[in-house]
């Protein structure tokens, strides 16, 4: 009996993962916190955080990683890069420094349900052979426990591909991948706003198979910037160059580009305020909080 226990035991303690995080100067100190304190609550926690200093962040931020370690030792490892490669850039180096195969992202202002890598492993133990599991997610502006939006997105690896053709597929912080597919397909690339939408693409052209779990997991913050960093006319220039940067891969049609170009400049280019009406009422669920 006791054998057969120290089996169950092993198969649940097979299951090991790295949390990737990228902790920029900006990010406010209380968020950072919250944000890694969601991970460590989680019932799975992770065997490894990679924290990467993207460039210098200053002594707020830093006390807060310093309490964090003192609680978890090695287990939390900061890597630090003498200057700001941007997201991309400081993915890049954290993908290829993490320990494990499965990796979790997540994001230094957002929040993880603490069963979420829980949902995500119970997933994979019955579909191996997939590569990148997401979640639903819920944005909120004060705190994760008052949530404003429901991001509703696909959920089987067909519906996912194509939804990838207009819209990315999944939300960053929410997913748990596979590294080795990560690295064969490219790891994340230069495209600013749009680095992790153009890693799904290349994984999703290799083949990788998608699944998203259709429960709101992840909490996302936002706030009036989130809206306005989506609009103007440098936005407008990236995604003009990325959708035609995905169909240089191939995976748009002509048609297909121009569509998605049509309607994302439409977007881009309203006033932030009607911006912000379209990515609420058009393209997120409204969650009544008239409790």
């Amino acid at each position: 009996m006791g054998e057969e226990n120290n089996n169950n035991d092993n198969k649940e303690n097979s299951f090991r993962y790295s949390c990737l995080m990228s902790v920029y100067k900006e990010e406010k100190p209380s968020f950072l916190d919250l944000s890694l304190q969601s991970m460590e609550s989680q019932t799975v926690p992770p065997c490894e955080y990679i924290l990467m200093l993207d460039g210098p962040i200053g002594n707020e931020l830093q006390a807060i990683i310093d309490h964090h370690q003192q609680k978890m030792g090695h287990i939390l490892q900061t890597i630090q890069l003498e200057r700001n490669l941007g997201l991309h850039g400081s993915l890049r180096i954290g993908v290829e420094q993490c320990s494990y195969e499965w990796i979790a992202r997540m994001d230094t202002d957002d929040y993880s349900d603490p069963h979420r890598i829980e949902h995500q492993k119970n997933f994979l133990t019955n579909h191996p052979n997939y590569d990148v599991i997401g979640t639903l997610c819920t944005e909120f502006i004060e705190s994760p426990s008052h949530p404003i939006c429901l991001v509703q997105l696909p959920e089987t690896d067909t519906e996912i591909r194509k939804f990838a053709k207009l819209r990315n597929p999944c939300r960053h912080p929410s997913i748990l991948f596979r590294k080795s597919a990560v690295l064969e397909a490219g790891n994340y690339q230069n495209y600013p706003y749009f680095e992790d939408y153009d890693l799904f693409v290349r994984m999703l052209m290799r083949g990788s198979k998608f699944y998203n779990i259709q429960e709101p997991l992840v909490s996302m913050r936002v706030n009036e910037d989130f809206y306005s960093r989506r609009g103007g006319w440098p936005y407008t220039k990236d995604m003009v160059g990325f959708r035609w940067h995905l169909h240089k891969l191939g995976f748009l049609s002509t048609s297909q580009a121009l569509k998605g170009i049509i309607l994302h400049s439409i977007v881009c280019l309203v006033p932030n305020g009607l911006r912000e009406w379209a990515y609420k009422k058009l393209l997120r669920k409204r969650i009544n909080t008239n409790h």
